[in-house]
């Protein structure tokens, strides 16, 4: 019988002695313990560089404890293109960690890209497949598939006209939802109404804009900026799309054209006038951003010759040109061309003179 106790008293030893030892491995190092699990990740897009909550189970609560990784894009310099993310904080069931970000030299951006996570603690690893859309920085550009083009100088717009403004997120493209809606333009610190998203392939697409004449116009000033390459008067603007509610941000300067492109809609001229008639007929005009000072009347054969044009404001879409009958001679064919700031031609109509 005391053979027996002693026996009984080693085996309830070991016993203790084991369910010390599992739960010192368990809670390595003031860990959760348990196994290593990751349930969900949070919030579903995150900018590179900001935090992200990954939530699970068997975490430890030393920070350092728990390795975590992100899958980071091609452009970056590891091999796998895994990389190291920083430990926030920890619990036993959350850890929050800062989404890795690099700036290299050269220009390229690095950062996650593919959404997988994984988590090592200890021996244990787990790896949540497409647990979050990363969203690199912020680049804008210009296109103008409604607007101009100026040579090698695609930077300049004309008030009035619609335009658009690349505004591409690294890893995150313009169909998807998300922070892409949440990109502001703003012109030398001014927002600027966005009226619709376009996109027309890889090349060509983000914000559609347009800048009202009666904020970005500057009819008087007939300058051309210095290293511009173009031959009519523009103005130098600093582009800025921004990320609301982040650091994300992207400059770019462009020009925008001093003058409204004026256009001619259409005008009842009566195609053929008698000078004999006497007088001084008129002819109703129509169009947009009339904003001229002359009329120029040439036949094309006798010097030509200018006549006041009346009133006009910029906003005004129709205005009455008179015929001077008595400065033409009959006979003659007669073009009217509106003559605006800075000698900008528009042809307003044409009108024969007969007897």
């Amino acid at each position: 019988m005391k053979s027996l106790s002693v026996v009984c008293l080693l085996i309830v030893a070991l016993l203790a002695a084991c369910n010390k030892n599992d739960d010192d491995d368990n809670g390595g190092g003031g860990g959760g313990g348990g196994n290593l699990t990751i349930t969900s990740t949070s919030p579903d897009y995150v900018f590179w560089g900001e935090e992200l909550t990954v939530d699970g189970t068997g975490f430890s609560t030393n920070a350092s404890e728990n390795i975590v990784y992100i899958k980071g894009n091609k452009s970056c310099d590891s091999d796998t293109t895994w990389q190291k993310a920083a430990v926030v904080s920890a619990t036993a069931t959350r850890l929050v960690v800062k989404v890795p970000y690099i700036k290299k030299e050269n220009g390229v951006y690095c950062g996650a890209d593919y959404g997988r996570v994984r988590v090592t603690v200890g021996n244990q690893s787990v790896t949540r497949e497409q647990a979050v859309k990363f969203v690199g920085p912020l680049k804008i550009n210009i296109c103008h598939p409604f607007g101009i083009t100026i040579g090698a100088y695609p930077n300049t717009y004309r008030t009035g006209d619609s335009s658009v403004m690349t505004a591409h997120l690294y890893t995150l493209y313009g169909r998807e939802s998300g922070y892409y809606d949440k990109i502001k333009l703003y012109i030398n610190g001014s927002p600027v109404n966005t009226v619709d998203r376009y996109f027309k392939g890889a090349t060509c697409g983000g914000l559609t804009f347009k800048l009202e004449p009666e904020d970005y116009a500057d009819i008087n000033n007939c300058t051309i900026p210095d290293g511009y390459n173009g031959d009519q008067p523009v103005r130098k603007f600093r582009f800025i799309a921004k990320v609301d509610g982040t650091a994300f941000a992207d400059t770019t300067d462009g020009y925008v054209f001093n003058h409204p492109k004026m256009s001619i809609s259409g005008s009842n001229s009566p195609g053929s006038v008698s000078k004999s008639a006497g007088g001084n007929p008129t002819v109703k005009v129509t169009g947009k951003y009339m904003y001229f000072t002359r009329v120029r009347w040439s036949d094309g054969l006798s010097p030509a010759f200018h006549t006041d044009a009346p009133p006009i404001s910029m906003n005004d879409t129709e205005t009455s040109i008179y015929i001077p009958l008595s400065l033409m001679l009959p006979g003659r064919t007669y073009n009217a061309v509106a003559i605006g700031p800075c000698d900008l031609e528009v042809p307003l109509f044409g009108v024969s003179i007969v007897d």
